[in-house]
């Protein structure tokens, strides 16, 4: 199997979102890289995510897309990383968000700003996750101000000052540490949604190396010849916390990807492995199926990817 990682990594500020009226926004973050010290909601972590609601104000309403959800969003190594998804019928161009940076305080820095997505090209259903360069603060609250649609179509938020000064007035970094759980039913759907089922191990094969080799046992329970695979992996250490993967971390302190090229027929099983993978301080582990392609062209990406990500980086938790 090649090499391919593309990892992630759990350094998070986090960033409160505002979502469609239809489906309340998740915000998720992770792990500082600093503090990495047991807390009494999370131990070894401080996940935060939060559930907001339109501002409500006695003067002019402020207006919230159905067009364009908010997901959830957090703040990684002074980078804005934001998870969208097209809840409209039609491919959306590209969008805008306005969000405000809040110290670790929960004190706004500043007035608001506006980041423009670059060809988002979202198709009706499909979930991609932006990132903007640059931003300082531990948090930041972010919701949909513009949306341009392929066939030329505009969509545009009414009266997003309320929405600032009502962020501005009652933003609470308790409601953070609530709103996790909101992210389980999701990453459960990430391990189940797949038609390629996995066996995974952890072996060491090189007397030399503290890194272990990653095994995966893989059957195609679908219809189609799987011709490439690739794999979300985190990793945690004998207690349970994260492992640092750095320097494939991309999205969370302990995440790494793997994948390559296979040919799985239907209802077949094959045997393949990636060598010294992981991390020297590495005991526990997590895996999930990122994406496949098939024979006939087609491909499959996994929707629940990221709340998987999310939910799962502070602590190891078994799926037996």
């Amino acid at each position: 199997m090649n090499r391919t990682f593309i990892v992630f990594a759990l350094v998070l500020s986090v960033l409160l979102l505002s979502s469609c009226e239809s489906t309340p926004s998740i915000m998720g973050g992770t792990i500082p890289p600093n503090s990495q010290q047991p807390s009494a909601t999370s131990p070894g972590t401080t996940v935060q995510t939060a559930i907001t609601q339109p501002a409500t104000t006695s003067g002019p309403s402020f207006t919230i897309s159905d067009d364009l959800c908010l997901i959830y969003g957090y703040i990684y190594k002074g980078d804005r990383f934001f998870l969208v998804e097209n809840t409209s019928d039609k491919p959306i161009l590209e969008y805008v968000l306005e969000y405000i940076v809040l110290d670790r305080n929960g004190l706004p820095l500043g007035d608001s700003s506006r980041a423009k997505s670059s060809d988002a090209n979202l198709m009706p259903g499909e979930k991609k996750m932006g990132k903007w360069y640059g931003s300082s603060g531990s948090y930041a609250v972010a919701t949909v101000a513009e949306i341009s649609f392929i066939n030329g179509d505009t969509w545009k938020a009414k009266n997003t000052d309320q929405w600032v000064k009502q962020v501005k007035s009652s933003f609470s970094l308790n409601e953070y540490n609530k709103q996790i759980e909101g992210l389980a039913e999701p990453a459960l759907k990430a391990e189940t949604a797949s038609p390629l089922h996995g066996r995974y191990g952890k072996v060491n094969r090189n007397q030399f190396s503290n890194s272990d080799d990653l095994t995966l046992s893989l059957t195609n329970n679908g219809d189609k010849v799987i011709t490439r695979s690739s794999f979300m992996v985190l990793q945690y250490d004998r207690n349970g916390f994260p492992v640092s993967t750095s320097p494939y971390d991309h999205y969370v302190l302990n995440d790494k990807r793997t994948g390559g090229s296979v040919s799985i027929a239907p209802g077949a099983t094959v045997d393949v492995s990636d060598s010294l993978f992981f991390e020297a301080g590495c005991e526990y582990f997590k895996v999930v199926v990122r994406s496949l392609e098939f024979s006939d062209g087609s491909y499959w990406d996994n929707p629940y990817l990221y709340e998987w990500i999310i939910f799962n980086t502070p602590k190891y938790i078994s799926s037996d």
